[in-house]
């Protein structure tokens, strides 16, 4: 092992890490689940606040293996510990003890802290794996197994509130009662992420639908006073319509206006936010928040045949 080295990874390291991921996850068949950006190594890898901890094994100069891992708590055991989430030494330089010197490194890391274990998982039909970490000593946790949630079944689990809505530059997200801005995208997008959700909405934007109430949608209006909403759920406070939406296993979407985003905003963990960059004018602005609460998690950017620029933007809440 001449020239081998193990160090924490550090900025300027995003290719590297990327491409030690991205060999990892087509070894594993799992490239179709791969969404790994470099701007996400820099900000979770890499970053002041990074959820991974990240530990690169190199041969000279030329990096050779990863291990990623995350601190975990062991209750009864009122003590910290190490759960590995990659694990991955380049096939030219297997059969050379990188590998089991990335455990050994993090087993004195587990050590150094007080921690009382360092877990992992493994596919069941990689048994080369397998046999190296039995060789080690490490034995096959019995008796438990390994639950997910994830995707749409996690939304519906936490029933997230969303905010979703289109915001001008200038922060305009009306005018008139509609939107100042045509934008067959935006309509489509929005289409797409409520259907099948509960869609809590003001009394203004329940009149200024098109065609209501939204279809294949349950359609909740928060309005004060008497209204007759064919088709639509009627709720005098915004908690009200909360409580109705939160009957159904599902993302629960406030879609506006300016009054129903503001109330809903606290209590929201994710925004669906389509960006117009222009500056129109208009009389209802989307209400400011602290762009320091969210971060970034997906982006696509836009543009009409018009010349009309556009992002979609995910945002969601960090967590505290």
């Amino acid at each position: 092992m001449s020239g081998f080295s193990i160090r924490s990874a550090r900025a300027g390291d995003e290719e590297i890490v990327f491409a030690l991921l991205h060999e990892l996850a087509d070894y594993e068949k799992l490239l179709d689940r791969f969404h790994i950006t470099q701007d996400v190594i820099t900000r979770d890898y890499l970053g002041e606040r990074r959820p991974i901890n990240c530990e690169l094994a190199f041969e000279g100069d030329q990096a050779v293996g990863i291990a990623t891992w995350t601190w975990t708590y062991a209750s009864f055991a009122a003590a910290r510990g190490i759960y590995l989430e990659d694990l991955f030494v380049r096939p030219a330089f297997r059969g050379r003890g990188y590998g089991k010197a990335l455990l050994t490194h993090l087993a004195k890391v587990a050590v150094a802290a007080n921690a009382v274990r360092v877990d992992w998982q493994v596919l069941d039909w990689n048994k080369p794996s397998i046999d190296f970490y039995e060789s080690l000593g490490a034995r096959p946790v019995t008796g438990w197994l390994t639950y997910r949630l994830d995707g749409e079944a996690l939304k519906k689990a936490a029933k997230m509130i969303s905010l979703i809505l289109a915001r001008a530059d200038n922060g305009v997200i009306g005018a008139n009662g509609a939107l100042p801005w045509r934008l067959p995208e935006d309509m489509r997008r929005f289409k797409a992420i409520t259907t099948g959700k509960p869609c809590i909405m003001g009394r203004k934007t329940w009149d200024s639908l098109p065609k209501k109430p939204l279809p294949d949608r349950t359609n909740i209006v928060v309005a004060r006073s008497a209204l007759a909403a064919q088709g639509a759920i009627v709720a005098h406070l915004l908690d009200e319509a909360l409580a109705i939406a939160r009957k159904e296993n599902a993302e629960i979407m406030v879609i506006g206006g300016a009054q129903i985003y503001a109330a809903a905003l606290p209590q929201a963990g994710r925004v669906y936010l389509t960006e117009i960059h222009a500056a129109p004018c208009g009389d209802t602005h989307f209400p400011a928040f602290d762009p320091g609460q969210w971060r970034e998690t997906a982006r696509q950017d836009g543009v009409t045949p018009q010349g009309l620029r556009y992002s979609f933007v995910t945002l969601d809440r960090n967590l505290p």
